[in-house]
């Protein structure tokens, strides 16, 4: 009830807040934060794949489990590895060290590439023709802004659950709990049609805006408790600010 404004990132989220007592007027529908990188990535698959220096031709499977790589990665790599010998693996164990030292020291698939913990994800996403992760809404939704058809092998946790929920709610992608669900979703995306549908599906689906939204919103805010301030503090801006935010913003315009 003290709340004077909620950023909800999806519908569910909006009335989910609804339902325990917010009001439509203390709440604004944004989108979820992502960073600039994955919405302003300038390549596209050919380019994204010539700088990892890997084949151009390869139907190319992103795994990852997140930045600290949880889950089954490893035995899922190895399943896919065995169900899927002509596609190209991109295997991400994020700071999960043990499993990047299980996978990088044993005789390894040619179309298998192990990287630890990375800075250049939507590289690695713009490179791949679907991504398989667990349900972790960073990488999930990065996924869906790059437009990239997703199967989500499971949720850590009780939070991470209701990610499933959307992603077949809205026919985004795939829940594959097992690696012979993954293997039937590769394979029917490599199907031409199916995958053109979903796509399509995609390309609508989350906004790619979210964390610009988020950040002209507090902006705006911020001006109007600036606006309500003792003019010495209206002039200037309480510790620069709102000014400070606005060249924040135009920035971080200049650099995107």
């Amino acid at each position: 009830a003290g709340v004077d404004l909620a950023l909800v990132a999806t519908e569910e989220a909006f009335q989910a807040m609804l339902r325990r007592g917010m009001r439509p007027s203390q709440m604004r529908r944004t989108g979820f934060p992502v960073h600039p990188k994955f919405v302003n990535y300038p390549g596209d698959q050919r380019v994204a794949r010539q700088a990892l220096g890997i084949s151009a031709d390869r139907f190319t499977i992103l795994v990852t489990a997140g930045g600290v790589g949880s889950g089954r990665l490893g035995e899922l790599v190895v399943g896919l590895e065995q169900a899927c010998p002509m596609q190209q693996l991109l295997v991400v164990t994020g700071k999960n060290r043990a499993v990047y030292e299980e996978l990088t020291s044993r005789v390894r698939a040619p179309n298998s590439h192990i990287f630890g913990f990375v800075d250049n994800m939507e590289v690695l996403m713009a490179a791949s023709d679907m991504v398989v992760t667990k349900a972790g809404p960073g990488t999930l939704m990065a996924a869906l802004v790059m437009r990239t058809p997703v199967a989500v092998t499971e949720a850590v946790g009780m939070q991470e659950q209701g990610n499933i929920d959307f992603v077949l709610n809205y026919d985004l992608g795939r829940f594959c709990p097992t690696t012979e669900r993954i293997v039937d979703a590769v394979h029917e995306l490599q199907d031409q049609q199916r995958y053109a549908a979903t796509l399509q599906r995609l390309e609508g689906a989350v906004p790619r805006d979210g964390s610009d939204q988020i950040v002209r919103m507090l902006i705006e805010q911020l001006a109007r408790v600036d606006q309500q301030s003792v003019a010495p503090i209206r002039q200037g801006g309480l510790c620069g600010f709102p000014l400070g935010a606005r060249r924040l913003i135009r920035g971080r315009r200049a650099r995107s």
